[in-house]
C-alpha cells in the first residue's frame, strides 16, 4: 500500500493571523502580496521506526537471505535547526522533531532572511499604486455642484488645510507631515517653512507686518533657488517632496491670510510652480519605487546601515545607498519597509494636498476648478501613527484600507467613523460632501 502524502499546512504567518493560506510554494500569495517572509512548518516525520535491539525480531519475519541494514539516525544537532522569532515553530510542531536536545532559543536580534529584491513588489510600491486615475466627468461635475452649494464647507476646508500645517509645528506631526519624516534629513526649504509657520502662529498686531514680509521673501527665495537648479541635477524623491511641502506651506499662508502682497506672490509664483513640482515629485517617486531606491536608499533615515556614522539633522545631503546584504545583516527588514512606506505614503498625501490647495482657492474664487485625479492612500486609523516598525508591520497584516479616494464611500458602509484616519476623513468629506459624512455620525462643525 502506498504511503499517504502529508497535507501541507498553512504558512506560519497565515496561521498566526488566522487567515486563509493559499499554500503556494515557495511563497503563498498573501505573503508575496504583502512583501512578507513566508515559511512553512516542517512536515511531521513518519512515526515508523525500527527500535534498537529489535533487529532480530525484525529479521525473524523476513524471508531467508534478506539482509537488514540499520536505518540511518534521524537525530539532528541543535545547531542545525535555525529558529527565528518570525519563523519559530509551534510547540506541537517542535515536539515532532526527533532530537537529542531541544532546539536553542532564538537570539533577540534574529530576523528572517528575506532577499530585499523580493520586497520591491511590496503592496505600496507596485506600479499601479502610482497611477493617477482620472476623475469621471459626472463625478467631477457633481463634486463641483455640491461645493458651490456649500460655501461654509469650503471655508472649513481652508481651516483644515491650515491645520495640517500648524499641527506640524505645535504637535510635531499632522496628516501630511509624518513624525519621522524630517527627523534626520531636514532640508533648508523645510526649515524655512517650519520657521514661517512658527512666526505666523505667534505674530501679534505689532509684529504682523514684519512676519508677513519675511514669509513673502521666503516664497521668492524658494522659487529662485529651485528655478536655478540645472535640469540634469540629481534630486531624489525625498528632495522633490520636501520642496513641494515647503511650497504648500507658503501657498496656504499666502492664499488664505488676506495680505494683498502675499496673495499676489502665491497666485503668480506658488500656484503655477506647485502644479509642475507636484507632477515631478510623483514621477520621481514612481521611478524610485521601480528601481529600488525608495526601498533601499534609506531616504528618510540617518543610519549608514552598518557604518555607525550618523548625519546631523540639518544635513541636506542625499542619504546613502544601502545594500541588501548590509540590511539583512542588521535585521532591518521591518525598518526598511516602514521607512519606505512612510515616504511613499507621504508623497501620495502631499500630492493630494498640493492639488487641493489650488483647487479649493479656484472654487472660492470662480466657483469651479479642475480635479487633478485620484490616487490610493491608506485610509484606516493607526497605520500613519504607528510608533515603531514592528507595530506598523502588525497593523499591515489586517485591512488598512489602501484604496483610491473615490472608492472611500465603502468606508461609510463597512467601517465606523472612529476607524478612519483623520486625513482620509478630510478627503472623504471633500469627495462626497459634508451631508453624507454628517449622516454617518461625524460632526462637521
Amino acid at each position: 500500500m502506498g504511503s499517504a502524502v502529508p497535507e501541507t499546512k498553512a504558512c506560519i504567518r497565515c496561521s498566526r493571523s488566522k487567515r486563509r493560506c493559499g499554500k503556494q510554494q515557495p511563497t503563498c500569495e498573501r505573503c508575496q502580496r504583502g512583501g512578507f517572509a513566508c515559511s512553512y512548518p516542517p512536515r511531521k516525520p513518519s512515526s515508523w521506526m525500527i527500535l534498537n535491539g529489535d533487529d532480530d525480531q525484525a529479521n525473524h519475519h523476513h524471508p531467508e537471505g534478506y539482509k537488514h541494514e540499520a536505518a540511518p539516525s534521524r537525530t539532528f544537532a541543535p545547531r542545525q535547526i535555525q529558529v527565528t522569532p518570525e519563523d519559530s515553530l509551534e510547540l506541537e510542531e517542535i515536539a515532532t522533531i526527533p532530537s537529542s536536545q531541544p532546539p536553542p532559543p532564538p537570539p533577540p536580534s534574529a530576523r528572517p532572511s528575506v532577499p530585499l529584491s523580493d520586497l520591491w513588489s511590496a503592496w505600496f510600491l507596485t506600479p499601479d499604486t502610482w497611477l493617477v486615475q482620472p476623475t469621471p466627468w459626472r463625478t467631477h461635475h457633481d463634486m463641483c455642484s455640491a461645493m458651490r452649494k456649500a460655501s461654509p464647507a469650503l471655508k472649513r476646508f481652508c481651516r483644515l488645510l491650515q491645520g495640517l500645517a500648524s499641527d506640524w509645528v505645535t504637535k510635531g506631526s499632522s496628516g501630511i507631515f509624518h513624525a519621522r519624516l524630517y527627523k534626520f534629513r531636514f532640508p533648508r526649504c523645510m526649515q524655512d517653512a517650519h520657521t514661517a509657520i512658527s512666526s505666523y502662529l505667534g505674530k501679534t498686531p505689532h509684529t504682523e507686518p514684519i512676519v508677513l514680509r519675511i514669509i513673502g521673501d521666503r516664497i521668492t527665495q524658494l522659487v529662485e533657488d529651485e528655478s536655478g537648479r540645472r535640469e540634469e541635477e540629481d534630486m531624489d524623491a525625498f528632495e522633490h517632496m520636501a520642496r513641494v511641502h515647503a511650497l504648500i506651506v507658503f501657498s496656504i499662508i499666502g492664499l488664505y491670510d488676506g495680505d494683498i502682497r502675499l496673495r499676489y506672490l502665491a497666485e503668480t509664483q506658488s500656484l503655477p510652480l506647485l502644479t509642475v513640482w507636484n507632477r515631478q515629485m510623483l514621477d520621481a517617486a514612481q521611478l524610485a519605487a521601480s528601481n529600488g531606491q525608495l526601498l533601499m536608499g534609506s531616504l528618510i533615515d540617518n543610519t549608514h546601515h552598518g557604518s555607525g556614522e550618523q548625519r546631523h539633522e540639518n544635513d541636506t545631503r542625499a542619504a546613502p545607498q544601502a545594500t541588501p546584504s548590509s540590511m539583512a545583516a542588521l535585521g532591518q527588514v521591518e525598518e526598511v519597509l516602514w521607512h519606505a512606506w512612510i515616504l511613499a505614503e507621504s508623497v501620495r498625501r502631499c500630492w493630494f494636498i498640493a492639488a487641493s490647495v489650488g483647487t479649493l482657492y479656484r472654487m472660492l474664487q470662480k466657483g469651479e476648478a479642475q480635479c487633478r485625479g485620484d490616487l490610493k492612500i491608506t485610509s484606516l486609523r493607526g497605520v500613519w501613527d504607528a510608533p515603531t516598525a514592528w507595530a506598523w508591520m502588525k497593523m499591515c497584516e489586517q485591512d488598512i484600507g489602501f484604496m483610491p479616494v473615490l472608492e472611500m464611500h465603502r468606508l461609510i458602509d463597512e467601517k465606523r467613523p472612529e476607524e478612519v484616519d483623520e486625513f482620509a476623513m478630510f478627503l472623504l468629506e471633500a469627495a462626497f460632501g459634508s451631508e453624507r459624512v454628517e449622516a454617518w455620525g461625524v460632526s462637521v462643525d
